[in-house]
Order: C-alpha cells, then structure tokens, then sequence
C-alpha cells in the first residue's frame, strides 16, 4: 500500500484510540437520535458523527462513505446550525481532508501525495479558482457564494483522496462496489416512489427536516406537465439520471472483471439500475450511460461494439418507441428544454465573451446584462471561473481518463472507472450538475481520481 495504514486499513484491534472516537460517536448519535422529534432528524444525528468519526480516524473510508451519501442522501444536513448548516456528505470529505493535513503537517505522518504532474496539476486547478474567486469578488460576491465556491474546490481536492485510495486494490473495488449497490438501491426506491406517486409527498414532507427541499416541488414532469419523472431522494431527475448511469456502467464493468458468480451478481445489480435511469427520463444521461457502456464494450469486442451504435443509431432515428421520440426530440431540439438549453449556449458565449479571463465569479446577484446558467458543465466552469480555469480542469480530467482507458499499468478497475469518468464528461455535454452541484462534482472528481490512482495499485 502506498499509504500509511492510517489512512485506509481497516483493523483498528492494535489502534484504541480509534475505537474511542468511533464508539464515542456512535453512542453521541445514538443518545440524540433517540430524542430527535422526526425520523428524518435522527437518521442525521446517526450519520453526521458516524461518517465524520470515520473520515477523521480512515480518511479513505471517508470518501468512501462520502460517495455512499451521494448515492443515499446528499442533500441532508448536520441537524445543528454551524453558522450554517453544511451538509453531511460535504462535512465528510472535508473532516478526511483536514485529518490528512492535521496527521501532515503538525505530527508529520507520511501521505503520498499523486506524481508530480498530476499534483501540479490539481494545484494549477485549485490555484486558478482561488484567483478567479478573488478577482471575482468585484461582482458582489458575498459570503455565501465563496463557500459555494469552496465546496466545489473541495470537490477537486476529492482527486487526491481517491487517487491515493486507489493505490490500494481491494479499497478502490470496494469504491466501485459502493457505488453501483448505492446506484441499485437507490434505482429502486425512485421507481416505487414514482409508482406511488402523490402517495410518496409524506416521504418528502419528512425529508424536509434533514434540509431537503419543500415537498411540494417533489413531483417533476416533463415539459408536458402530465408526465411523471423519477427523482428518489436525489432531489432532480436529471441528477438522478446521471448518477444512476454511472452505476450502471461500475456495474457492468465490474461484472466483466468477475468470473463465476459474482458476473451474475454484477450483472443482476446492473438490471436493477436501470429501472431507476429508464424513468428519470434524462436524455442526457441514457447518452451517457451508452458511451460509458459502449466504451466497456470496444475494449472488449470492436465488432459488438460497431454492431451496436448501428443498431442504436438506427433504432434512436427510426423506432416507433415513445421513450426513443423523446429522445429524438432532445436531439433535434423538437421540444422546449432542448430548445432552451441551445438559447443557453448562445448567452454563455456572450458571459464568457465579456470575462474570458476569470469569469464573473459567483456574485450574489448576477450582472443585470446577462443570465448566468447554462446546461453545460464545461460553458458553466468558463462562466464562473474562466476559460483558463475550465482549460486547466477539462485539461487533468481528459488526462484521467485517458491514462486509465490507455491503461498502462494493466488494471483491472482503471478501465472501468475512466469508462464511468467518460459517461460524467458526456454528461456534462447538456447539462451542468458535474459542475455546479457540489456532491456530483465530487462523485465526478472522485471516479477521475480512482480513474488515474488505479493504475498504480498495489
């Protein structure tokens, strides 16, 4: 392992101090659990103290536990007001990180930092958005909006930890497989809760007192207000969507490293989320799951792989299905959202345009002269931080992934998490999640990390 073992081993029978902070969490969470008013409440006392009492003691658990929250809840927060109230997933990573440079820097314990290009790199990313956040600050940039902007460089940070985790190959397939189950599970509950339909808003109702959103913005449809879309507790469907096809691609990928029974498994875990990814009805993310797939696919047999974008290529543009009208009307930008977001793309450019440097940053009130959003998660990063900004990361995420499809170390899981960094980047073609969600871009840092990090398992 190229980390010591407090970073990521999981015996702590020779470590009593780690039993202390662990069962001193344990039983915080418990204790104020028990007297929480709702269920929603309590779930969070027993997960705050838990998932950050093992970010501090394993902090390659932590993420680890961190890509369950953005599977599970990501939208739930600390039940106290900490000044504000952060939530869980976010704490997490960020009580990893901060045990990493606490062990560092004051008690001097040895933390393989990624080779010298890639932390140059992730420094050069992370060093661009603290400068555009400052310059930035002449648009009115408050409080609120710098620790927006710190999360999401929270989030890039959240390349190192995965990294260094996926030196060690039995963590990195535990990463994977935490994934693709939380994928599955949560594939299943949105589809229940979508068949149930007004029958689920108590659920929501409950989900409120753990920060999430009003329950009466629960229920999402299409632009045709009749049709009903999948959300679980992920909050949106298209958010849904791409995290579910990033499931199913882990757990394909997983399937085709497995012999025996455990393909089944995979394969069984893979059916299971696409239910879920099926009836969030994102366009986005059914393109995305096919690249990710299909790039598994080519590694394996050329010939199925052509043979397939044939066939998908002439289904999409001529089958009679209603799911693949859909599709095509996204495509051919038939529809209002479609049209919208090519409306979107034409305003970036003139946002970019007029800050090309360093953006307009994250003001509290956007410049009157332009709307700042775009469904595009590359449009959006140039938006807010530049072009040299989105250059910079666009550039050490096309790096990951390349370096683990290339696959030079003869991994058996860098293919499949680049496969999954792919299905993200394609993602981000129509929308901007990756990039502006701060749990999707740590789920999209992180498979780039594991992506790269694989390639050096031990």
């Amino acid at each position: 392992m190229l980390a010591g073992p407090w970073f990521a081993t999981t015996p702590l029978k020779d470590r009593p101090a780690a039993w202390v902070a662990l069962a001193t969490a344990a039983a915080a969470g418990l204790g104020i659990a028990a007297g929480a008013q709702t269920g929603a409440v309590a779930v969070t006392w027993l997960l705050a103290p838990a998932s950050m009492a093992v970010a501090i003691v394993r902090p390659a658990w932590g993420l680890i536990a961190a890509l369950a929250l953005a599977y599970g809840l990501p939208f739930a927060v600390v039940p106290v007001r900490l000044g504000t109230r952060p939530p869980i997933l976010e704490l997490t990573l960020a009580a990893a990180v901060l045990a990493i440079v606490v062990r560092w820097v004051i008690f001097g314990r040895r933390f393989p930092l990624p080779g010298a290009g890639w932390t140059w790199a992730v420094a050069g990313v992370l060093a661009w958005w603290a400068l555009a956040v400052v310059v930035a600050l002449r648009f009115g940039t408050g409080v609120e909006q710098v620790q927006y902007a710190s999360k999401l460089m929270l989030a890039v940070a959240a390349f190192v930890l995965a990294f260094v985790l996926a030196a060690n190959r039995a963590l990195a397939h535990r990463a994977a497989a935490v994934i693709a189950v939380a994928g599955a599970g949560q594939s299943l509950l949105a589809t229940v809760m979508l068949m149930t339909r007004e029958e689920a808003l108590p659920f929501f109702s409950a989900l409120e007192s753990a920060g999430y959103p009003d329950a009466g913005t629960a229920l999402r449809y299409l632009s045709d207000q009749t049709t009903l879309r999948a959300i679980g507790t992920l909050v949106d469907p298209n958010i849904l969507g791409a995290s579910l096809a990033i499931g199913v691609v882990i757990a394909v990928g997983l399937a085709a490293r497995a012999g025996g029974r455990a393909r089944y498994a995979w394969l069984a875990v893979a059916l299971l989320i696409l239910p879920g990814l099926a009836f969030s009805l994102s366009r986005g993310a059914w393109l995305a799951a096919a690249a990710g797939l299909l790039i598994l696919i080519w590694r394996h047999n050329r010939r199925w792989a052509l043979l397939l974008i044939g066939v998908g290529t002439i289904a999409t543009a001529f089958a009679p299905v209603e799911a693949l009208e859909h599709l095509r009307s996204g495509l051919f930008a038939r529809d209002e959202s479609a049209a919208l977001r090519l409306d979107e793309f034409a305003e970036a450019y003139r946002v970019i345009g007029a800050a090309p440097v360093f953006g307009v940053g994250f003001p509290a009130e956007p410049p009157a002269a332009f709307f700042v959003g775009v469904s595009n998660s590359f449009l959006w990063t140039a938006e807010h931080i530049g072009l040299p900004g989105m250059s910079l990361s666009l550039g050490l995420a096309l790096a990951a992934t390349i370096a683990g499809l290339r696959n030079a170390g003869r991994s058996r899981l860098a293919p499949v998490f680049a496969a999954a960094a792919v299905t993200t980047l394609v993602a981000g073609l129509v929308d901007h999640h990756f990039a502006s969600v701060p749990h999707m871009a740590i789920l999209q840092w992180s498979l780039l990390g594991l992506a790269a990090g694989a390639l050096r398992g031990d």
